[in-house]
């Protein structure tokens, strides 16, 4: 059951048409949404040069700046479907928000506004750090997603993984809306083994809701079949896996998230 949701929010554009989504799926789930606010640590560096007293009077201003904020960004939306606020100072911003999501949370809804610079596609985003590593499932919301009931969600799965908790997280998030599931599998070796992990995950090729892509690169795949079929969420699971692998994972599951233009429902292995 999702009874407990997190919403980071940094009060732009993208956070508001992101938190609208959030506020339905919370009404939809009859639960609320908990709000917070990461921001910078003010005067960081400064301290030593300033009086301590005009210190700690500049960041009560500046929390209490932030706290208007945040009122600000709630206020237009049902205060039944919202629960607790806060905001907090810290120049961990992913961290705090992975350290909130282990408070018994059942979803993290994000907002993702897509690339900016170089760097940032190198360095990676706040919402694929916090979709690698929180403590809870993600769901991710492009900037230009439409409010609607969801139908298809798509599993993009490489038949090999331990995905139990996961199909249990992804079922019940699919049952709020009586949408089905979709496994999506890109063949990009040996269809034969393909076929046994399928056999093994106890499913049949000819099942209506199994679709077996043939692409040597997995993104390509995986937006073949996006574009052919009517999909409402996009998701993945991320299994544990040895640095190297995981840098390569973060990689592709951060072009999936600004990639497919769908929201993207992610959990990663304890």
């Amino acid at each position: 059951m999702i009874k407990k949701i997190l919403f980071p929010t940094d009060f732009s554009p993208a956070a508001h048409k992101a938190f609208a989504y959030a506020i339905s799926i919370a009404k939809k789930a009859d639960s609320r949404v908990d709000v917070i606010h990461v921001y910078p640590e003010p005067g960081k560096g400064k301290a030593l040069y300033m009086d301590p007293k005009q210190f700690r009077n500049d960041r009560k201003v500046f929390q209490k700046d932030m706290k208007k904020k945040m009122a600000e960004f709630i206020k237009p939306y049902d205060t039944n479907a919202i629960g607790s606020q806060a905001v907090f100072p810290s120049d961990e911003t992913t961290n705090k928000i992975i350290e909130f999501s282990d408070h018994k949370y059942d979803l993290i809804i994000m907002g993702t506004k897509g690339e900016r610079n170089a760097l940032n596609k190198i360095i990676g985003s706040i919402t694929t750090k916090t979709m690698m590593n929180a403590h809870c499932p993600v769901l991710a919301i492009p900037n230009d997603t439409e409010i609607k009931d969801l139908r298809s969600i798509t599993y993009s799965t490489s038949l090999k993984e331990k995905d139990d908790s996961f199909l249990k997280s992804l079922s019940e998030f699919a049952d709020l809306f009586g949408a089905s599931i979709e496994y999506l599998h890109v063949v990009d070796n040996s269809e034969d083994q393909a076929l046994g992990n399928l056999k093994a995950k106890g499913l049949s090729a000819d099942a209506s809701n199994v679709h077996l892509v043939k692409n040597t690169s997995v993104l390509n795949g995986v937006d073949y079949f996006l574009k052919e079929h009517q999909t409402d969420v996009l998701a993945l699971f991320i299994p544990k896996r040895t640095f190297l692998d995981k840098l390569f994972h973060k990689s592709v599951t951060k072009k999936l998230t600004f990639y497919a233009g769908i929201p993207l429902f992610v959990v990663n292995e304890k």
